[in-house]
């Protein structure tokens, strides 16, 4: 939850500043927002081909592994969004977007794909309900105060600062899996001992 929750702020944070940077800082149009949210977008291709993959990824790494190496492989390509700003030609600023949204979409799926079958597995069954109300309203809550945030940030520090800083937090935020028992693990779990 904390891992999720985490990323979400941050991510939350950059991907609010899409459409600002898309369209009047690299004015690439709305045909290239467009094209940047079909191929990328969390649903789309990027998250199809990340939810079709996520049981092979982790019969290849193992189920606990998978987790702490997809959580990572979001915030890597979410590196791809400030850097975009410095590409010499918008083409090459659009590319960069695209590849950077597959990526990210790819990764958060075959993540919560794996996490949410790890914590259904473990979780009482009588407690199935609470448990992912509870974390939905945590890793979903924080969504509408990072929006709010990115605006404050970006008004006040600018876009690209704003940016860094969504990337930075995302990438720290992955710390509670990373350092996590989770490595390793070919096979989740299927209860908590000593519950």
């Amino acid at each position: 939850m904390a891992c999720t929750g985490g990323v979400n702020f941050f991510t939350t944070i950059a991907f609010t500043l899409m459409p600002v940077l898309v369209l009047r800082e690299l004015e690439l149009g709305p045909e290239g927002m467009g094209i940047i949210m079909a191929v990328g977008a969390v649903g789309a291709v990027g998250g199809l081909i990340g939810a079709v993959a996520a049981p092979r990824f982790a019969a290849w790494i193992g189920g606990g592994t998978v987790i702490p190496v997809a959580s990572m492989i979001s915030p890597l390509f979410l590196l791809l969004v400030p850097l975009c700003v410095l590409a010499p030609e918008r083409w090459m600023s659009l590319v960069m977007l695209i590849v950077s949204e597959f990526g990210f979409a790819f990764g958060v799926l075959v993540y919560n794909i794996m996490q949410l079958s790890m914590r259904q597995r473990v979780c009482p069954p009588r407690l199935l309900g609470r448990m992912n109300a509870s974390i939905r309203f945590v890793v979903w809550g924080v969504m509408p105060i990072a929006a709010l945030a990115s605006g404050l940030l970006a008004e006040n520090l600018g876009l690209v600062p704003t940016l860094w800083i969504g990337l930075g937090g995302s990438i720290v935020f992955v710390a509670p899996v990373l350092f996590s028992p989770l490595w390793g693990m070919r096979r989740l779990p299927d209860e908590v001992h000593g519950a």
